[in-house]
């Protein structure tokens, strides 16, 4: 364990060398941000309520899916196909770290190098905008529950990321994926709409794949939106999805292994 703490505070060290990166994406999420937030701008100002939310509402919830998203994101797949196309990797291979518990701590590192910098703003955002706004009460138990899932939310997304960062051992560049994750997550996320928005036999297709996990579904249970007997379900649901993807990315890391070849500087 000392080992991968030690990995834990060099790499927390390295990132804050970055915090201009770390400044310019959040930028460029704040600037996605106003442009969903003009959209329904433009269609409420139409109607009054849409799938049950209202303009309030639906401004709550736009305003607090990218808090989620900056506690759940997590963006190594990169990264760790650079290795592996270079052939750093091989200099990895040789230390008696666990794969899988380094890519871990590097996902720790840059969760809490982000957080520092984006927690603070978008939390002093949220409660500019709300100041005026009438908030429905929110208990202990649903702050606790969005906590649960927002953690699990983490977790899934990490299985997911590692899993896309091994298809490097045959892609090329993994990097052109990061776009197609993007779009996924935007839709079927709940990034520029709640998924109570779709209705009819669409909305089954969105509840049972489990990007909903990293920004919708926290959100719908801070927000009263998702009600506490859903729980047992979704905390079933986020277990099975991520031992999935845990276990799809170590079938493409071991048979990647197999084919491995250490070119590069």
């Amino acid at each position: 364990m000392d080992k991968y703490l030690t990995l834990l505070r060099g790499r927390l060290a390295a990132g804050l060398q970055y915090r201009t990166n770390i400044i310019g994406q959040l930028i460029l999420d704040l600037q996605g941000l106003v442009s969903v937030i003009l959209l329904w701008t433009l269609i409420f100002s139409e109607r009054s309520s849409v799938a049950g939310f209202s303009f309030g509402d639906s401004l709550l919830y736009f305003l607090l899916v990218p808090v989620v998203g900056a506690l759940t994101g997590v963006y190594i797949s990169e990264e760790l196909g650079y290795e592996i196309r270079r052939g750093v990797l091989s200099a990895n291979l040789l230390k008696p770290i666990n794969i899988f518990a380094e890519a871990f701590t590097r996902a720790l590192a840059s969760k809490f190098n982000s957080l520092i910098i984006t927690i603070p703003v978008y939390t002093a955002i949220f409660f500019f905008f709300i100041a005026g706004m009438h908030l429905v009460a929110v208990t202990a138990g649903q702050v606790l529950v969005a906590i649960l899932m927002t953690v699990s939310g983490f977790l899934l997304h990490f299985t997911i990321d590692i899993t896309v960062a091994w298809l490097a051992f045959w892609v090329g560049d993994v990097w052109a994926f990061k776009h197609l994750k993007r779009i996924v997550y935007l839709v079927f996320g709940g990034l520029i709409f709640p998924l109570d928005f779709v209705q009819g036999g669409a909305r089954w297709i969105f509840e049972f794949l489990p990007f909903k996990f990293l920004y919708y579904v926290p959100a719908a249970y801070l927000l009263g939106r998702r009600s506490p007997g859903e729980f047992g379900g979704d905390m079933l649901g986020i277990t099975l999805w991520s031992c999935l993807f845990l276990f799809i990315g170590w079938v493409l890391w071991k048979k990647g292994l197999v084919t491995y070849e250490a070119y590069g500087g």
